[in-house]
């Protein structure tokens, strides 16, 4: 069962959407933990980026760029949090 996903990275500068097929919810998953990571990584130091996640019609996760202790974007923990999301369950909802 092929599994549509998409990410789209919006900023106060640019918007940029990413998207792709998974073989399965899980390839799906993998796919779209990857294309999100690579657009944090892109992300530049002056601006704080949201990014808005699906997996085939539904929505997978919002996630906000925080600001770091010095005012400016904290792209890390971002990353973090994004780690924290990704999973193996085929049930998204079950540690």
């Amino acid at each position: 069962m092929t599994i549509t996903w998409a990410v789209t990275s919006s900023g106060h500068r640019s918007e940029q959407t990413i998207i792709g097929l998974g073989d399965n919810p899980a390839h799906a998953r993998i796919r779209l933990t990857a294309a999100t990571a690579a657009l944090i990584a892109r992300a530049g130091d002056d601006e704080w980026p949201r990014y808005t996640l699906h997996l085939g019609a539904d929505l997978a996760a919002i996630i906000q760029t925080g600001h770091g202790v010095d005012g400016s974007p904290d792209h890390a923990a971002t990353a973090e949090l994004l780690a924290c999301l990704h999973h193996d369950s085929p049930d998204p909802f079950t540690p």
